[in-house]
């Protein structure tokens, strides 16, 4: 799996992005996207991408969506998709199929656990994937949809995220 992230977890960026994302301040997180969007290392790596790569947000817990009115994820995606032509959005091939605990109550290995066999993807035979997701902690989330992409035939996987502890 190729991760490509624009930031490190911890920073200026890291503090604006929380507080964006944790009071459900959907135009605040947008416009850190725009920022975010025009950097030309994520042009660079965007542009390596097969044509008609399919787009698909890590999908949030029910819970998540329900507390911020937004999906991170998707809204990245999203924007992915209608500033770069040759990305397509498929959300719906990746689905949550097992309730997990909020990362953030969990420690490192927990972590590293806690994804395993939550997620499955419907037919992705011979697609190119870009997984997307908001923050790359331990990774365990974008192996576990790695794993499902995979089993569902995907060609390749990538994956962006905007930071990353790793």
């Amino acid at each position: 799996l190729r991760i490509f992230s624009l930031f490190e977890y911890y920073g200026v960026f890291h503090h604006h992005f929380i507080y964006s994302k944790n009071q459900g301040k959907i135009v605040a997180y947008t416009q850190l996207i725009q920022l975010a969007i025009k950097d030309p290392s994520l042009i660079a790596f965007i542009s390596t991408l097969p044509a008609n790569t399919y787009v698909i947000p890590i999908p949030w817990r029910s819970q998540h969506l329900k507390q911020r009115g937004f999906s991170t994820a998707y809204e990245l995606a999203y924007t992915c998709t209608h500033i770069f032509s040759h990305l397509n959005m498929a959300a719906h091939h990746l689905k949550r199929i097992r309730k997990t605990q909020p990362q953030v109550q969990l420690n490192q290995h927990e972590r590293q656990h806690a994804q395993s066999l939550s997620l499955y993807a419907s037919d992705l035979s011979c697609q190119h994937i870009l997984l997307i997701d908001d923050v790359c902690t331990t990774g365990s989330s974008l192996l576990e949809a790695t794993r499902a992409c995979y089993s569902a035939g995907a060609a390749s996987v990538h994956a962006f995220t905007l930071m990353s502890a790793l």
